[in-house]
């Protein structure tokens, strides 16, 4: 068995690329790296997609890379009545030192909708000391502001 050592990108399949880029840029402090139309019969496959054109936005943070991908024509917006203990709610966690000003700076940019209720929330002891909050990104793509207790943040 292989063990996994870290993702290299991950795709979202979106609107309105450019908008939800900024949408990043502006919450999280995102870096844009590439910006092109791309022509991907392999990938155009593998999603299920007709056509095999697309504009693919690629924005870095730290090592890692997030590409928001927009297809023409666009489809529909990330189903937003998926619970979350439904396999098809798929998200990842955006790490954060601190957890006030990082809910803070996603509190100032706008359509992006909450799914945990009343802001950021401690888990139980059992996760190690951690905070979270899950939102939508303004394309209907679940997150989540993650942080670790100082004691307790993983190495990476």
């Amino acid at each position: 068995m292989t063990s996994v050592q870290k993702l290299s990108r991950i795709i979202l399949i979106c609107r309105e690329a450019e908008q939800l880029a900024e949408f990043y840029i502006r919450a999280f402090g995102f870096v844009r790296i590439d910006d092109s139309p791309k022509s991907d019969p392999g990938f155009a496959e593998l999603i299920g997609f007709a056509n095999d054109h697309m504009r693919l936005t690629s924005l870095r943070m730290g090592n890692q890379v997030i590409s928001l991908a927009e297809t023409q024509p666009p489809g529909r917006s990330h189903p937003k009545d998926v619970p979350g203990w439904d396999p098809r709610f798929q998200h990842f966690a955006v790490l954060v030192s601190d957890m006030a000003a990082a809910y803070a700076n996603l509190q100032a940019v706008p359509n992006w909708t909450p799914i945990s209720i009343d802001g950021p929330q401690i888990l139980p002891p059992s996760s190690g000391g951690v905070t979270a909050f899950k939102f939508r990104d303004p394309d209907g793509h679940p997150l989540e502001l993650l942080a670790f207790a100082p004691a307790a943040m993983p190495a990476f």
